[in-house]
């Protein structure tokens, strides 16, 4: 039975299985496998990743309190899976050091990027306080890319649970953590909350109608 033939199940078995016999530099054809899959646009493979290789992030994230270690991953999974799939090198044999150096990359980044938010959030905060917001926008037009927005993300958000998680946490503005503290019976846990806002935003963020939108 060739790679191609496996499912991604028995892909991250093997993967595991590679990991505890061999460093991480060394070659790991399964685990390279699982990221090809990945980058080919499996969301199954994307999972395996995320369950395989989330301790790794997690020490890359290191011991700091500026930002949150769950939004650093969730930051760090979207980068890489927007751009590392653009890099065929990555994988170009069977060890998988090139793309986990990228990951990692991906994992500092996130921080950095996330840091420089917190502080921004922070100063605009303090400037609502002490200034009254100017805004000024056309109602009309306001509405109409409102009714828009609703009726596309209604054709590509066809699941009921990616359809509350878009909902939850880009319209209400609500954290994952606090996501799963409300909703316990809808979502197993914390990592299945994070999965499914990557894949909505993956899916939005490809999608050719959203992206004329923007221009």
């Amino acid at each position: 039975m060739t790679e191609q033939q496996v499912s991604v199940e028995e892909v991250v078995r093997n993967c595991q299985h590679e990991q505890r016999r061999r460093p991480t530099n060394s070659e790991s054809p399964w685990c390279v496998e699982l990221f090809r899959r990945a980058f080919a646009g499996d969301e199954e493979a994307w999972s395996g990743i995320r369950m395989l290789y989330e301790p790794l992030m997690r020490s890359w994230t290191g011991v700091q309190s500026v930002v949150d270690a769950e939004e650093v991953l969730q930051e760090a999974l979207l980068s890489f899976s927007r751009f590392a799939p653009q890099q065929p090198s990555l994988l170009a044999d069977n060890n998988p050091g090139r793309v986990l150096a990228y990951l990692r990359t991906c994992v500092k980044t996130a921080i950095i990027s996330l840091s420089r938010r917190e502080q921004r959030q922070t100063i605009a905060g303090y400037l609502d306080e002490i200034n009254e917001p100017a805004i000024s926008y056309n109602l009309s037009d306001t509405v109409q890319l409102s009714i828009v927005l609703n009726e596309r993300i209604e054709e590509l958000l066809t699941d009921e649970e990616e359809k509350l998680i878009f909902y939850l946490r880009f319209i209400y503005g609500i954290k994952p953590q606090n996501i799963l503290t409300h909703y316990p019976n809808r979502f197993s846990d914390i990592k299945y909350v994070y999965t499914l806002i990557q894949r909505v935003v993956r899916r939005l963020r490809d999608d050719p109608a959203l992206q004329k939108l923007q221009m």
